[in-house]
């Protein structure tokens, strides 16, 4: 439990700032930020980013697929930005002709993609940090793409007068590369201070594919699955941005309101439960692959990790249930705090964020 409780503290803290100053940020490009880039944005261009790089991503972390061989491993991660490659051209062309009729210029359509297909050249890393207990390096990085997708964003409309929407494209593709530095610049040293996490491989060039020793078949197979299954998560996680995206149903103004709504509401699930999803399914599968006896009921460690299992699910439902008891009566001032009048009198009414609440839970 004890290694559990630092991954968590680690993702935790890491996460905590970087939402809360990204937060802040996103309070103040609400009340300078037309409705209607805000709601072009966050919904139906960072609904094609995210699609494209949860699909991309899922897979690879939740799939078991460190079997034998390390270097197969290395190959099959090293598929990552083939598949985001892939799906990024198939859902920019969709994007493009199929959704709601809000003509969006081809470069600021083509930058969201753009940057899954830059962070996904930094997803074998990724993943490498989540197979062999780097959770600090892990949590470091996404807390500053995180930060740094809403900084850049600020230094950009506070220093020029460039369109917003373009403003926002940079931001996105220059955070992207910062991201993809990070993990480069971090494995490099890695690999020369020869740290015992990272024994297994030689050097740096062992982090990189190597053609010759083909991919596991097995492996592969765990990967189609886990991708269909991300098709049917990614529906259900975003169904409600995808029915704005592609249905005129609401404008872009109401779709901005509704957006930095669901925002405040999922606050806690963001901060909180999303890292402790990510470090417990790490600690949980490294766990049980690294002990073939750990099903068995009378060994030590099957105990040990049934009472972790056990704790976390406890804190899980206690975090979820207070959230949904002060969730719905604070909503309004919550609302209000958030978005100001701009917001609150704009169809950001308190049953909205109510029901985020509920579902979180």
């Amino acid at each position: 439990m004890a290694s559990l409780g630092r991954s968590l503290a680690v993702n935790f803290s890491g996460q905590l700032v970087a939402r809360v100053f990204s937060f802040a940020i996103n309070m103040y490009l609400l009340r300078i930020v037309n409705n209607d880039v805000l709601g072009l944005v966050n919904v139906r261009l960072t609904l094609l980013y995210n699609t494209v790089l949860f699909l991309t991503r899922e897979p690879m972390r939740k799939a078991n697929i460190l079997r034998t061989s390390l270097p197969c491993f290395v190959n099959i991660i090293w598929l990552s930005p083939l598949i985001c490659i892939s799906l990024g051209a198939f859902c920019t062309v969709f994007w493009s002709v199929f959704s709601s009729n809000h003509d969006v210029p081809w470069l600021i359509l083509l930058a969201f993609p753009l940057s899954a297909v830059i962070e996904s050249l930094a997803e074998p890393f990724a993943v490498i940090s989540l197979r062999f207990s780097l959770t600090g390096h892990f949590a470091v990085a996404q807390s500053l793409l995180i930060l740094l997708q809403r900084v850049f964003v600020l230094v950009l409309i506070t220093t020029t007068t460039m369109y917003h929407l373009d403003i926002f494209a940079y931001a996105q593709v220059l955070s992207s590369i910062a991201y993809l530095l990070f993990h480069y610049i971090a494995f490099l040293r890695y690999s020369r201070l020869s740290m015992p996490e990272l024994s297994s491989f030689t050097g740096f060039r062992s982090f990189f594919p190597q053609p010759r020793h083909g991919f596991d078949r097995e492996a592969l197979s765990a990967i189609g699955t886990l991708f269909a299954h991300s098709i049917l998560k990614q529906l259900m996680t975003d169904g409600s941005a995808y029915v704005m995206t592609f249905t005129e149903l609401l404008s872009l103004k109401s779709q901005a309101v509704y957006d930095a709504v669901e925002k405040v509401g999922s606050l806690v699930a963001r901060i909180v439960l999303t890292p402790l999803e990510e470090m417990c399914f790490a600690y949980f599968s490294n766990a049980i692959n690294k002990n073939s006896e750990m099903f068995t009921k009378s060994t030590e460690s099957h105990d040990s990790l049934v009472e972790n299992f056990s704790i976390t699910l406890h804190v899980a439902s206690v975090i979820g249930i207070v959230v949904s008891v002060f969730g719905v009566p604070y909503s309004p001032l919550a609302v209000f705090l958030y978005g100001g009048h701009l917001l609150y009198d704009n169809g950001g009414e308190p049953w909205m964020i109510g029901g985020v609440c509920q579902e979180e839970r």
